[in-house]
């Protein structure tokens, strides 16, 4: 396992696949956002078993684990303070880098630079993302009830009101549920 730390907003590439930043660092739980720029990248987390291709892995203690892809596993090792110690498991050969040094390899991001959440494109990714999950969540669960409901979801540019929901629809029984979440 190779361990590295990180902060709030800092981010390490995992070979050419994953994008993964942390987002929130609380008392002993930590937020992290990973991304894939592939759709056929599965990332699987912990509770409730989700698959996406963009994901917030809310809540992650010490020793819990997130599967990317088919052979690749990050494991938060331990908190402290404002830097939290991510593990990774993969193949020998992998490529892993912090944020800041793959954007000097490539010269200012390269490939990642429109995925990275700290700039506009990839803020706009990973909202667009996020709208696409939530309406097939909803797709899903409500069928053609659902359809307005997703229409006006899509208008919605605020990403912390669009997860909020995205963490709700696992919960609301009713399309009547989902609109309470979404408006409260």
């Amino acid at each position: 396992m190779l361990v590295l730390s990180r902060r709030q907003d800092e981010s390490i590439i995992v070979g050419d696949d994953f994008l993964v930043t942390v987002l929130e660092i609380k008392q002993n739980r930590v937020r992290l956002l990973i991304t894939s720029k592939t759709a056929d990248q599965v990332i699987k987390l912990p509770f409730p078993l989700r698959s996406a291709a963009s994901a917030t892995a809310s809540g992650q203690g010490a020793g819990e684990a997130i599967i990317l892809g088919k052979d690749v596993a990050v494991e938060v090792v331990d908190i402290r303070g404002d830097k939290v110690r991510l593990g990774f498991m993969m193949p020998i050969g992998m490529s892993l880098h912090r944020w800041e040094v793959y954007e000097q390899i490539t010269q200012g991001g390269g490939a990642w630079r429109d995925w990275h959440p700290a700039t506009a494109e990839g803020r706009a990714r990973r909202r667009d993302r996020l709208k696409d999950a939530i309406a097939s969540s909803l797709e899903q669960k409500f069928g053609e009830i659902a359809k307005d409901f997703i229409a006006e979801m899509r208008e919605c540019n605020d990403i912390e009101k669009l997860q909020r929901l995205s963490n709700l629809i696992s919960t609301a029984a009713t399309i009547t549920d989902a609109r309470r979440a979404w408006s409260g």
